[in-house]
């Protein structure tokens, strides 16, 4: 009895976790090439933070953050609630969002690439 409850446990198990990869995105979540740039703005704004912060003071810095966050969410059409459900869909399937951080890394290292920095002649 106990081995038959043991197997049915399994098969529960089994069938209900089903195969992640082959789920459907629903509408409402950004695609993997949105949230890639979304994060990798985000990263911006929070160095652009960090040093605002070590510059002007924490002060300062919350002045910023929900304005900043704004423009990017503006920019993409979304909201704060997308991003994040987006982000918790994605996380349950740790190849695509690691697919998804390196994308948003290559991003951030062509935009690097892309900036020309010339520092200050004294």
């Amino acid at each position: 009895m106990s081995r038959c409850l043991i197997i049915l446990a399994v098969f529960i198990i089994i069938s209900c976790s089903g195969n992640k990869k082959d789920r459907v995105r629903p509408a409402e979540i950004l695609s993997k090439d949105s949230l890639s740039l979304v994060i990798s703005e985000i990263r911006i704004i929070e160095s652009m933070l960090s040093i605002n912060n070590q510059s002007h003071g924490q002060d300062s810095t919350k002045r910023l953050v929900k304005s900043y966050y704004d423009k990017l969410f503006d920019k993409y059409q979304i909201t704060d609630s997308i991003y994040y459900k987006s982000l918790l869909f994605f996380e349950d399937n740790p190849a695509e969002m690691e697919e998804i951080l390196q994308q948003s890394i290559n991003i951030l290292v062509r935009k690097q690439s892309e900036a020309k920095y010339e520092p200050k002649k004294p």
